[in-house]
């Protein structure tokens, strides 16, 4: 990561990165018994549409938060992240908290996961990058409708990744 410290949001990783993170611990993972409670499922980026559904819920919302600009509850234009601990009050209706601001993640494209898993399109030129980042300088580009469009080997201190397991 570009910024050290274990409550840092993991960056300068490249989506190929951040995917073969999840792969890696989707191994790992399978390593461990699976229970009728708690059967294996596989660790990977959410899709576009996962992401927004967790950052914004069922109701349209403009921000995790709700539709109005708070700039006590986003990190952004500023020379670093911040702690992931930080900013409770950006908690999504699911609960996940930071979708707007500190980072930008890396999304799977929508044909990419499917009921069955995962199935990487090696078609797609470039990548989504959803969410904003400490070094966007607007609320608008914190907005969860707003998207980047990058190369999968792009690595930046500003992006990093979120998560999910299917």
């Amino acid at each position: 990561s570009a910024f050290l410290g274990d409550e840092f949001p993991r960056t300068n990783v490249s989506w190929y990165d951040a995917l073969a993170f999840c792969r890696w611990l989707s191994a790992r993972m399978g390593e461990l018994p699976a229970t009728q409670s708690e059967p294996f499922r596989l660790v990977t980026l959410p899709s576009e549409y996962h992401w927004q559904r967790a950052a914004q819920g069922d109701d349209g919302r403009v921000y995790s938060w709700g539709n109005k600009f708070e700039t006590k509850y986003a990190h952004f234009n500023i020379n670093k992240p911040a702690s992931v601990m930080l900013y409770p009050e950006s908690a999504s209706p699911y609960g996940a908290v930071q979708m707007c601001g500190n980072v930008y993640e890396w999304c799977l494209m929508e044909d990419e996961v499917t009921e069955q898993g995962l199935e990487i399109n090696p078609t797609h030129k470039r990548r989504s990058l959803r969410g904003g980042s400490w070094s966007s300088l607007n609320s608008a580009e914190l907005q969860i409708k707003a998207r980047l469009l990058l190369a999968p080997d792009y690595v930046s201190g500003s992006a990093g990744f979120r998560i999910m397991r299917i």
